[in-house]
């Protein structure tokens, strides 16, 4: 079989102009990420949902050649016409690709993120008349810091939250347009 009627190339080119797309939104996510207040930037939340969608979809595509590498691997009769060396290449295409992957995902679930989501959310918090909540004094006033810190921790939550519904719920009409055409 040809390479350029191979459904495995078709998926891998695609595959690779999204990792290269995935990439840049990564960069500008991360620019945002540092040059906004991540509580209140509409284009902070548009860039962290895309990024999300294309991630996961990434990783769809990833899974599903992958199977298709396993599956010659597991039947090299059937696939007599796919060489050890094509085969030695999908295979580390694939590593290579799920190790792009999982670097900027751990870049977009990150510590880092997490930590300026939370300050931004306490910043938003505090910056709210009665944010001192009547603390008159020094142990009050750390009763009021935690309280603080717990609802920004559960405003990200919950966004994260909110966004996840909306990349699953994107995804399955995603799919099921698919299915249906």
């Amino acid at each position: 079989m040809a390479a350029s009627v191979d459904p495995f190339y078709v998926v891998k080119d695609e595959l690779s102009m999204k990792i290269d797309a995935i990439t840049g939104k990564t960069v500008k996510f991360l620019e945002l990420l540092d040059s906004t207040n991540t509580a209140k930037s509409p284009e902070f939340k548009d860039a962290r949902r895309s990024l999300g969608k294309d991630l996961k979809s990434a990783e769809k595509q990833l899974r599903d050649l992958t199977f298709t590498v396993d599956m010659v691997q597991k039947d090299r009769e059937q696939f007599a016409h796919i060489d050890d060396y094509e085969l030695e290449q999908r295979d580390a295409y694939i590593k290579k690709a799920r190790k792009n992957l999982n670097e900027m995902k751990s870049t977009y679930q990150g510590e880092r993120v997490k930590r300026k989501m939370i300050a931004d959310e306490r910043a938003e918090i505090e910056s709210k008349p009665m944010s001192s909540l009547g603390a008159t004094n020094s142990d009050e006033a750390e009763n009021t810091q935690f309280i603080h810190e717990q609802q920004a921790q559960g405003q990200m939550i919950i966004r994260q939250q909110d966004e996840h519904l909306v990349l699953h719920l994107e995804l399955l009409i995603d799919t099921h347009r698919h299915v249906v055409h």
